[in-house]
């Protein structure tokens, strides 16, 4: 398992997902139906600001990033409801409040995770091959958002290569993506490979970052501001990890409110081993 894995699909995709997400259903992938501008206002049944209950629904959004994983072919979800003015905190689906994940007219189970930071979540895995994937936010049976979404990004390789000083990745590109690298990690060892720390991050988490127009080609001084010589003078091995993500620039997604927004990407995190 990549190093980069430990944080990819929680700390890293989440990002990508709050930056599409909020303000209420202008940021998710083109889709063959237009968010609606509805929001659905129904009050309160609780006083817990901690929980979907203890808000109006007209300041909740309903968020979805899917992923596919072109490294092990799982096609995996993470959802939350939030308050659009604390964008970063998950809130506890609680009370009369539901929310479904349905493939192909089966419910999903969902698995419940909090963090200090972020608050409660929704993971789930989804099987691929599906016709018509379902999300669906409700409060005492009535809908306040749901989508369909019937078609997902391809999984897609990517061979690295290094070239002394520049490290180059070759991606199988398909029609109608879009490519980009969100995180560039130069992990080194000083004790003959028994240990790797982080030499230097780079996080690219807006949309106009690090899109790729052919394959990646950098070299270790732009991206790292080092090189392989400098690094040979203190580590004994290193490497680096990069996180690519494709996106389908034409999703056949419809959501009925801005209450609701689903995103999706297939990622391939790849290793090159520099010495």
């Amino acid at each position: 398992m990549l190093t980069i894995y430990k944080f990819t699909l929680v700390a890293i995709t989440s990002s990508i997902l709050m930056g599409c997400g909020g303000g209420g259903g202008g940021g998710s992938d083109t889709s063959s139906e237009s968010s609606s501008s509805n929001v659905v206002s129904i009050p309160a049944t609780s006083s817990n600001s901690l929980s979907t209950s203890g808000h109006n629904t007209k300041d909740l959004n309903f968020n979805t990033n899917i992923v596919v994983d072109s490294n092990t072919g799982n096609v995996t979800g993470i959802s939350l409801v939030y308050n659009y003015n604390n964008s970063s905190l998950g809130l506890l689906v609680d009370n009369t409040d539901e929310i479904q994940i349905i493939a192909d007219g089966q419910t999903v189970s969902t698995t419940l995770g909090s963090q200090v930071f972020s608050g409660d979540h929704y993971s789930y895995n989804l099987p691929d091959n599906v016709s018509v994937y379902e999300f669906r936010y409700t409060r005492g049976g009535v809908v306040v958002g749901e989508a369909s979404l019937s078609s997902l990004p391809l999984a897609f390789d990517a061979v690295g290569t290094n070239n002394g000083d520049t490290i180059d990745v070759v991606l199988t590109r398909e029609a109608n993506h879009t490519y980009k690298y969100a995180v560039e990690s130069l992990m080194c060892s000083a004790d003959a490979g028994q240990t790797f720390n982080s030499v230097s991050s780079n996080y690219y988490l807006e949309d106009d970052e690090g899109v790729l127009t052919g394959d990646y080609s950098r070299s270790l001084s732009d991206a790292f501001n080092q090189t392989s010589a400098n690094l040979q003078t203190s580590y004994d091995n290193c490497y680096v990890d990069i996180l690519f993500y494709a996106r389908l620039q034409n999703m056949n997604l419809s959501e009925s409110s801005a209450n609701i927004d689903v995103f999706a990407a297939s990622q391939n995190a790849t290793r090159i081993t520099l010495f």
